[in-house]
């Protein structure tokens, strides 16, 4: 029987500081044009979450 440990706030919070980490490194190696590509879906992305929040 595995027994499941619920994340705590220490917990989640290091998980998502190396996960922006990793992030970071991956987007530190993408070319300009790839970059441009991830900023125009990002602001796509945005710009519908604004009008549904």
């Amino acid at each position: 029987m595995r027994h499941h440990r619920i994340l705590d706030g220490v917990d989640i919070f290091q998980i998502r500081s190396v996960s922006e980490i990793r992030l970071v490194r991956k987007l530190d190696q993408l070319s300009d044009s790839k970059m441009q590509l991830v900023s125009q879906a990002l602001a796509v992305v945005l710009s519908i979450s604004h009008f549904i929040s």
